[in-house]
């Protein structure tokens, strides 16, 4: 049995799977096995993979319909062999010694979880920022509920301030997520990366931070034209605060922060609103109007304007962050 499993949902990612798969071939710790879940692609994605499986026993193919990274992600999950389990996306890739690190503070602090950090590049590869700083530290029981899930539910709504949202810059304990995601709702298409750490960090008796670890290569792509403003968007965004909403009472938590949840939701809307390619002046003002009415703190409006560029951003972008990262 392999030491670390990890899951990689390929959807349509024939153009980064060599550099993906090839970052764990590349690391310095072999105990592990690599699950490719192809779901449904379109390009040549399912070929490569095969090619790959038939070269290495330790890589494993599995083929499903079309169902979403979720569902590809789980069922991953349900065949994971391993005490420890990863993921990584099929855009991104690892930095050679990530397995390794994760999996040695894992075992050396007995953890249900470790979390490193990620760093975002270009489409090319350039890095672009390191936008998570973590403290090395240790959170048992009572510090992930009152430290981190209380906080969330209650006043901050942001899992940012001590652990993060997404799945693939951590290593989890499979059996403890196999636990988790009975109370994840797999039909989630936004934010699902969200629900299941939170799912998680109520299961676990451990988790740790390490500092400085930036071992996840994230690759920012110019989704804008498919990621922009719509209906469809906006209802996915409410969906995920009821979701959310439903886990805290599960949780035996009030979900009382669900208001700078939704707030927060809608900026990005605006954000996105802003973007957004093929509407009129006069339909991006109706539904900038509707989305403004519908925040509890009207003033926030006023972050949109965060986002823009002006003169100097990027400097004192630049600026702050050396300072946080000191």
């Amino acid at each position: 049995m392999p030491a670390v499993s990890v899951i990689m949902p390929v959807y349509n990612a024939e153009r980064y799977l060599q550099q993906s798969i090839g970052s764990v071939l590349g690391q310095s710790f072999q105990d592990w096995e690599l699950i490719l879940v192809n779901d449904g692609s379109k390009d040549s994605s399912e070929e490569i993979c095969r090619n790959y499986a038939g070269q290495d026993h330790r890589i494993i193919l599995l083929s499903q319909k079309n169902a979403g990274p979720n569902k590809a992600v789980l069922n991953g999950l349900m065949h994971a062999a391993s005490e420890y389990v990863m993921f990584l996306d099929a855009d991104d890739w690892y930095d050679s010694e990530m397995i390794r690190i994760l999996y040695q503070s894992a075992v050396f602090h007995q953890a249900d979880a470790v979390m490193g950090g990620y760093q975002k590049v270009s489409p090319e590869g350039v890095l672009l920022e390191r936008p998570l700083t973590t403290p090395d530290a240790v959170y048992e029981k009572e510090d992930i509920e009152q430290q981190i899930l209380k906080p969330f539910y209650e006043t901050e709504a942001d899992i940012y301030r001590r652990w993060s949202a997404p799945r693939w810059d951590k290593i989890y304990r499979t059996s403890v997520l196999k636990k988790a995601f009975e109370d994840v709702d797999i039909t989630m298409s936004l934010g699902e990366d969200l629900a299941m750490n939170l799912s998680f960090l109520h299961y676990a008796e451990r988790v740790v931070t390490l500092k400085g670890c930036w071992l996840y290569n994230y690759r920012v792509l110019d989704k804008s034209a498919a990621h922009g403003y719509s209906e469809a968007l906006e209802k996915k965004n409410q969906s995920l605060a009821i979701n959310i909403d439903i886990l805290a009472v599960k949780q035996g938590y009030t979900f009382t922060a669900r208001p700078l949840m939704e707030d927060n939701n809608t900026l990005g809307l605006l954000f996105d609103l802003s973007q957004t390619r093929g509407l009129s002046w006069r339909q991006k003002a109706a539904i900038r109007r509707r989305l403004i009415g519908r925040l509890h703190n009207k003033g926030k409006a006023a972050k949109v304007l965060l986002y823009k560029d002006f003169p100097g951003k990027a400097v004192l972008q630049k600026l702050y962050r050396r300072i946080r990262d000191r």
